[in-house]
């Protein structure tokens, strides 16, 4: 019985057994968009959906999902020979599903083949008793392949100079939506696609329909976030890269300084400064509902800036994005008044959003299971901007007058100069 129940939670990882390989050139595994790494990832599962006995009268045919192989990479890379924690975990996994499937293989780069992987989890099938429902031994990867809902996969394999004792490592991993493994049977026997829905058409003993085939692309609204946090207390900082993150970033900070009202004669372009987010993303990984007690200290936060100008929004991770978030800072504009000064409630965070002077701009996002300070918040996303040079002086956040008529010469463009 324990055996079923581990395969439930999906804790079963496969592993092959080698000595060290050295002196070879670190070896080149396909990526997620590889044309026929996807192909083949997608026909061998479906392959022995097809083929599984007795027959699945309600077996859907499975396609691929981008969002789910690009948290299948980011949490391979990781080279642990374990399951991602976020796997029920909502929009940790994928944009629109709470629950996601997982199988992995881990064995010699050199053994590696798509093939052989997921045959290796649907051997498990010897193990796996469907009348009864019970396994022998491990069999939740064979169940995961022929889980019968379960029409989306996403894959990724990368190598890990070390990972569960294997050096030179080919760390295979396939997301699952939706996911399987719960107790129940893994299918319904009976006459191939007798139970398929109306809409569906019967092709190779599964159920196939246009739009659930459809590959779905992850909404840059609801970003996969376990791409952009890391896992809790890791140096995992995918985000400096991720193009897509700052751009997001820039974009919505320019959006908002180019609407101001009254208009702005002085409001400068941001831009990004990794220097600001590096720093953004130390403070952020605290899980502190505060300010970086550094801002004002030179060399600490940026070498040539100091002070350094601060936002920080925490909330559910199901509700963050960054434009959201740096819209709920903009929206403080209700409550100030420009000709006096004066807030009638919080609104530092618009006036640094909107600060003329301000031109640079770094941010970074955290998973915090808990934020100190922030009272019934469980699983949420801790968003820190860091800006230079800083603001929220005692003055106006900018100068009015005709959009860029004070840009001493520079280039204006969306009303910035």
């Amino acid at each position: 019985m324990r055996l079923w129940l581990l395969a439930v939670l999906g804790l079963g990882v496969l592993a092959g057994v080698c000595g060290a390989q050295r002196g070879r050139a670190r070896p080149v595994l396909p990526n997620i968009t590889n044309k026929t790494f996807i192909d083949a990832c997608v026909r061998e599962h479906n392959k022995h959906r097809t083929a599984v006995r007795p027959a699945a009268a309600n077996m859907l045919y499975m396609t691929w999902d981008a969002a789910l192989a690009r948290t299948a990479r980011a949490w391979a890379k990781k080279c642990l020979f374990k399951h991602s924690p976020y796997l029920m975990e909502k929009y940790m996994s994928h944009p629109h599903y709470g629950h996601v499937g997982e199988n992995i293989w881990t064995g010699p780069y050199g053994l590696f083949s798509v093939t052989e992987a997921i045959k290796l989890w649907t051997d498990e099938v010897q193990h796996y008793n469907l009348q009864t429902n019970k396994c022998t031994k491990t069999c939740g990867h064979y169940t995961q392949v022929v889980w019968d809902n379960s029409h989306k996969v996403g894959c990724a394999v990368v190598f890990c100079r070390i990972t569960a004792g294997i050096r030179n490592a080919a760390h295979f991993i396939c997301n699952y939506v939706p996911s399987g493994n719960y107790p129940r049977k893994p299918y319904k026997a009976g006459s191939s696609c007798s139970l398929c829905s109306k809409e569906d058409t019967c092709v190779d003993n599964l159920c196939r329909n246009p739009k659930r085939d459809k590959i779905i692309q992850p909404q840059k609204k609801k970003k996969t976030l376990l791409l952009l946090l890391g896992t809790p207390g890791t140096v995992s900082q995918p985000w400096e890269k991720d193009t897509q993150f700052i751009t997001e970033c820039v974009n919505a900070h320019n959006n908002f300084r180019s609407k101001v009202n009254p208009p702005a004669r002085n409001m400068l372009h941001m831009s990004w400064d990794s220097a600001l987010a590096k720093s953004a993303k130390a403070w952020a990984k605290r899980c502190h509902f505060d300010h970086n007690v550094y801002l004002k200290v030179p060399g600490k936060v940026h070498p040539n800036f100091t002070p350094v100008g601060e936002n920080i929004w925490t909330g559910s991770l199901s509700l963050f994005s960054e434009s959201a978030a740096i819209r709920n800072w903009y929206n403080e504009v209700t409550d100030y008044n420009f000709e006096t000064r004066y807030c009638t409630r919080m609104c530092g965070h618009y006036t640094q959003v909107v600060w003329a002077t301000s031109y640079k701009v770094g941010c970074a996002v955290q998973f915090c299971p808990r934020v100190t300070g922030f009272k019934g918040l469980t699983n949420g996303a801790h968003f820190v901007c860091n800006y230079a040079p800083a603001g929220n002086y005692p003055t106006q956040p900018y100068k009015t007058g005709a959009a860029c008529s004070d840009c001493n010469g520079e280039k204006c463009v969306d009303k910035l100069c």
